[in-house]
């Protein structure tokens, strides 16, 4: 069964939620007897957005960006809000995919282990590979670059 015969049937729930969250109206696919140019852009855009985070004045607080002063201040913002934003989505499906009370924690449960144990592991690959690159040994401290004071004497000038 190809793709687009999948998304011609009107009976296939599984069909219309995936079009749904991609921004696509189900009965248009049907109308026009597939997939358009138009609506595969619209896909992936929608895609994008939600794995990539476009930032948007749709999708950010207004005092975020109303002066330069706030703008300054919150220019790093948006990516842990939306990060946040991800997680909260993911945990509400999470909870929404489980039949019994039992299953929902379960779900949320689960996402939640992968989560608490993923970035604190992230964190020690990213110092691991700083360490490596700058030739620190051993125990690493701040002040163990291989790098020499000559900038100092260059910043003096």
């Amino acid at each position: 069964m190809q793709h687009s015969n999948y998304f011609l049937n009107p009976a296939s729930k599984d069909a219309a939620t995936v079009l749904g969250k991609l921004g696509i109206n189900p009965n248009d696919v049907i109308a026009n007897k597939g997939l358009t140019s138009e609506m595969e852009r619209t896909a992936a855009y929608y895609a994008a957005n939600r794995d990539m985070y476009f930032r948007s004045p749709l999708n950010t607080p207004f005092r975020w960006s109303g002066t330069p002063s706030a703008r300054l201040r919150t220019q790093y913002k948006p990516f842990a809000f939306n990060m946040q934003r991800m997680i909260k989505d993911t945990l509400v499906k999470d909870w929404q995919r489980g039949a019994t009370t039992g299953e929902k924690v379960w779900n949320v449960t689960k996402t939640l282990g992968v989560l608490g144990t993923l970035f604190p592991v992230a964190g020690e690959l990213i110092a691991l590979t700083e360490n490596q690159v700058l030739g620190r040994q051993g125990n690493p401290t701040e002040t163990d670059t291989p790098f020499t004071d000559k900038w100092k004497v260059i910043m003096l000038f």
